[in-house]
């Protein structure tokens, strides 16, 4: 019993954080990470009541004053930000934005904001890398470190905001937990700093032709040569499987190697980039891997469903995680991790 009362302790506090941080999402913008609505409320709150109640210019006048008087403070800039948008001066609420970011370099608030309007801006490449930012991996490759429960709010926003596109980021990110998870150092050097970074995209390949919901029909083969493993095989309704968006996209992929397991226990996994990594981290030829085709959708048809071919000249270089045959376990943080943000799709929508 007293087990069971400490879980729903735990529960009720996880709820009622979630309640708080919902609520908090309705707030002004620059409530979050500004010394100035502490050090003067009486001023940041005028700022914000003329922006709800439309006054634009008075608020614009307001803030201004204070980014003067409290030049630390990253909340006035973000603010501007918002009416600079409102009105059209993309180009100034970048500026105001990428001023955000010089002072708080966390504000993951300011990458969101940046985020959108890159993306509105058709700057796609540029507003994955600043989606990227706002999430939660370790600060050593560029991450922010931030708790998981408070990255939710902001996945949620970028889902409401255009959830093909969050797609992308959101596999991404789900990637990067599995190498944090069960990456080797070597692995995590090559790959971790590009994926946080959202410099490179990463996708989750499962499914196969004749292996759907049954994963142990998966007939995909890895044969080992050095240090490498040479990758043959097919893959079907790969999210985001191919585009141009990012300078390289990471596949994570389930395969065989050679006197494994029938069934599950048999499966490893691999990365497989898009293009091959030099050894001083530039790109180098593109791997023998290519997208055949995308998939005809009733829906999310901004998101390309891509059918993935690997290995047609030879075997697409793909590198070991973890150890053989335990790859299913493996592919399992990545899962539930895109399972969460499935569940968080259907929020923001």
């Amino acid at each position: 019993m007293k087990t069971i009362s400490t879980q729903c302790r735990g529960l009720l506090l996880a709820l009622l954080v979630s309640i708080m941080l919902t609520a908090c999402s309705t707030l002004p913008v620059g409530m979050f990470s500004s010394s100035a609505n502490r050090e003067n409320p009486a001023a940041y709150e005028e700022a914000l009541a003329l922006m709800d109640s439309g006054h634009l210019e008075a608020a614009e006048t307001t803030l201004l004053r204070l980014t003067k008087r409290y030049r630390r403070s990253a909340g006035p800039w973000i603010n501007l930000s918002i009416i600079y948008a409102r009105t059209q001066r993309h180009e100034q609420a970048e500026a105001a934005l990428n001023r955000a970011l010089e002072l708080d370099p966390r504000s993951a608030v300011a990458y969101n904001h940046l985020g959108i309007l890159l993306r509105r801006d058709g700057r796609f490449e540029q507003a994955d890398q600043a989606y990227a930012k706002a999430i939660r991996f370790d600060p050593e490759y560029g991450g922010m470190g931030l708790p998981y429960l408070v990255t939710t709010a902001i996945y949620e926003i970028w889902h409401a905001a255009n959830m093909a596109f969050a797609l992308c980021p959101t596999l991404t990110q789900a990637a990067v937990e599995l190498l944090s998870v069960h990456g080797s150092d070597d692995l995590k050097a090559v790959f971790m700093e590009k994926l946080v970074s959202g410099v490179w995209a990463g996708t989750m390949n499962l499914t196969e032709p004749q292996a759907g919901s049954d994963l142990s029909q998966i007939r995909t083969q890895a044969v080992r040569e050095g240090e490498r493993y040479l990758i043959t095989g097919q893959k079907i309704f790969i999210t985001h499987g191919e585009h141009d968006f990012t300078e390289n996209i990471v596949h994570m992929v389930l395969a065989r190697t050679p006197g494994g397991a029938d069934g599950i226990k048999g499966l490893s996994l691999f990365v497989v980039p898009k293009f091959l990594v030099k050894d001083d981290g530039a790109l180098g030829p593109r791997n023998d891997l290519r997208c055949l085709s995308l998939e005809h959708k009733m829906g999310i048809n901004a998101s390309p469903t891509c059918v993935m071919s690997f290995g047609e000249d030879g075997g697409a270089e793909g590198y070991l995680v973890g150890e053989e045959n335990r790859g299913i376990e493996y592919m399992f943080t990545m899962m539930n991790n895109a399972r969460l943000a499935i569940g968080l799709q259907g929020v923001g929508v």
